[in-house]
């Protein structure tokens, strides 16, 4: 498991889980998103490293944002994403692009695979609404 601290959290966070262009979130709109809890001033210093402790509403709040489990904020494992049903992985892996993202993901660590999982999950969820 990878001890990351609370900027470097942040910082994939913000890398991972983009806006709907596919650029990363402003610090202006996670604040809007937040109904003001958290200022953009204060989540720059988040990311900057210059504040280090922020409070669990301030992290309950960005986890909302993120979609991911509070308890990532806190070392704990990220949640197995639901997988792929085994009996359509063969027309699964005949997607050149699908292929691609597996080998890309040989040698991570198992907790960026989850995050990416996640992600991929999130999208999807987001393609239906």
């Amino acid at each position: 498991m990878l001890n990351l601290d609370i900027s470097q959290q942040l910082n994939m966070l913000f890398r991972t889980f983009l806006s709907s262009d596919g650029d990363e979130y402003t610090l202006q709109e996670v604040a809007d998103a937040s109904g003001n809890k958290v200022s953009p001033g204060y989540l720059s210093y988040l990311r900057s490293g210059k504040k280090k402790n922020p409070s669990a509403e301030v992290l309950r709040t960005l986890a909302t944002f993120f979609q991911v489990p509070v308890g990532f904020f806190f070392g704990e494992p990220l949640p197995d994403p639901e997988s792929v049903n085994e009996d359509n992985m063969d027309d699964v892996l005949r997607d050149p692009l699908i292929r691609g993202i597996a080998m890309r993901s040989f040698g991570v660590s198992d907790q960026t695979k989850k995050l990416i999982m996640l992600f991929l999950d999130r999208e999807k969820r987001l393609a239906v609404k």
